[in-house]
């Protein structure tokens, strides 16, 4: 039988687990009604630094970033 403090601890966790979902709920709800472009910010023309950039995810973030019309600069111990 559990101890009265694992007992609380449980309890615990379980109603910070449906506060955390509630409000991840409402969030979610929230910005399903807002529309798309009010949610992106437009980083066209702007200037992005890529640490990593020559190789897997820093590569093909760079390359997004270059396709949104950024001023890409990779940074990388390996050469591209």
């Amino acid at each position: 039988m559990m101890e009265i403090k694992e007992l609380v601890n449980v309890i615990r966790d379980m109603t910070v687990f449906m506060w955390l979902s509630m409000i991840y709920i409402c969030e979610a709800v929230i910005r399903s009604l807002i529309p798309r472009r009010y949610l992106r910010k437009n980083i066209s023309g702007e200037v992005a630094l890529v640490t990593g950039g020559a190789g897997g995810v820093g590569r093909l973030i760079a390359i997004k970033l270059a396709q949104l019309g950024v001023h890409v600069v990779i940074w990388d111990i390996n050469e591209l």
